[in-house]
């Protein structure tokens, strides 16, 4: 199989499979972000600090952890061949971007003034987590 890590070749590609996960990580981290934020207010618009803290916010946890799914190589597995290693490599993905999306989260407070608060980073981290690995267990 072209473009991903299988038992039989162990070189990684860019394929088209590829792009497709990347769109759907991105997509799942969206509506995680989106969806911690409006669990956490129970109201759509946010009020009125958060409003401008959630656009920057979904840009850097998509970049976040778009970035380090590609440099932890989560991208170039062949999850129908899955094993413990590539678990592994999923949960330490996965723990990167939580604390890398804390932080980022956090320091938004010197930007603009109003950090994402601490349920909103949870959520977020755990909704989000939970649909890249349903999203690999269904691939």
């Amino acid at each position: 199989m072209q473009g991903v890590t299988t038992p039989q070749s162990l070189t990684r590609v860019t394929t088209g499979r590829t792009r497709v996960l990347v769109a759907a990580d991105v997509t799942i981290s969206l509506f995680a972000t989106l969806l911690a934020f409006v669990a956490r207010f129970e109201v759509w618009p946010l009020p009125s600090p958060y409003d401008a803290v959630v656009a920057r916010y979904l840009f850097l946890a998509c970049a976040l952890r778009v970035t380090v799914f590609f440099a932890t190589g989560a991208y170039s597995q062949a999850w129908r061949y899955a094993s413990v290693r590539e678990a592994v490599l999923l949960v330490y993905s996965g723990i990167t971007t939580t604390l890398l999306t804390v932080v980022a989260g956090r320091a938004l407070a010197a930007v603009t003034g109003t950090a994402v608060p601490w349920s909103v980073l949870l959520l977020d981290a755990t909704l989000f987590m939970g649909g890249a690995v349903c999203l690999r267990l269904l691939a």
